[in-house]
């Protein structure tokens, strides 16, 4: 399935490609596989309904792919080098998440 993205960039992206997106004041930044970033002003929330499956929100600010995270210390998951924080608000559904996600194992959480 492709996605077509615009206004401030047209382009055309794989879902597998988007490893994860990330809410910035009014618009979205797309971070997608070899360095490509895309930028929309769909809400994040909006993206989380179109991308559901395979999808999780981990903060107000970031919706990620789970087939991308490399590793998670319950703090926060690391997306291509990058380290991502999990909210409070959504540490239980993330930690759920990557548990049931078959291309993931996620690090012990010690003393929680």
């Amino acid at each position: 399935m492709y996605l077509l993205i615009r206004p401030t960039f047209w382009g055309q992206i794989t879902i597998s490609e988007i490893m994860y997106i990330e809410s910035r004041d009014t618009e979205v930044w797309i971070h997608a596989t070899e360095g490509r970033i895309f930028r929309n002003r769909t809400p994040i929330s909006q993206w989380q309904n179109i991308l559901d499956v395979g999808f999780v929100r981990i903060h107000r600010s970031y919706l990620v792919n789970l087939s991308h995270v490399s590793s998670n210390d319950g703090e926060s998951v690391t997306v291509n080098d990058e380290h991502l924080p999990i909210s409070r608000k959504n540490k239980e559904k993330v930690l759920s998440s990557v548990v049931q996600d078959d291309g993931f194992s996620r690090t012990p959480l010690s003393g929680r």
